[in-house]
């Protein structure tokens, strides 16, 4: 059988891919349209969504490792403008959207960091993040990913983080 290619193109600074492709800008600015303009965020999202989908097939990519799912509180610089917004009911929406621009391209869609990366401020490419709040909070970040799970996204990426209240394993 084939090797499966994927490749960690998001846009914005997680774009492996430059010369030859469109250049897409960081999640961010969809939520910052969707606090603007919900339905032309989803519009936007879903047209970025269909590029990345489009050129990555062009060159046999399976597998788009994005949209980033994690909310955003302000202190991870590792995932910072990556993340849609802060917010769970505005994350989902421009996810969806961005997934089925995707999936318009014929692209599978990664959901990312499963259960959530956005409130440790360690890289956890260099170190191992502790997230130390309660299981009732680690819940909350949990629901961008309940609602992509509940749609069938193809697949999720795992959080480099360990969760103390959960496991003294990191995810």
């Amino acid at each position: 059988p084939r090797l499966l290619l994927a490749v960690d193109h998001e846009g914005g600074r997680v774009q492996r891919f430059r010369v030859g492709f469109s250049r897409i800008p960081a999640m961010r600015t969809l939520g910052r349209l969707h606090a603007e303009d919900p339905a032309k965020a989803c519009e936007e999202a879903q047209a970025q969504g269909y590029t990345i989908g489009q050129e990555l097939a062009a060159f046999g990519i399976d597998l788009c490792f994005a949209p980033v799912l994690d909310r955003d509180y302000g202190i991870s610089a590792v995932i910072g403008d990556r993340a849609f917004d802060a917010q769970p009911e505005t994350i989902v929406a421009l996810a969806r959207a961005f997934r089925s621009g995707l999936g318009k391209a014929g692209m599978a869609a990664t959901g990312k960091h499963y259960p959530g990366h956005g409130a440790v401020t360690a890289d956890s490419h260099h170190e191992l993040p502790v997230d130390r709040r309660a299981l009732e909070e680690l819940h909350k970040d949990m629901l961008p990913f309940d609602a992509l799970i509940g749609d069938g996204i193809e697949s999720l990426m795992m959080a480099h983080v360990r969760y103390a209240a959960v496991d003294p394993v990191p995810a």
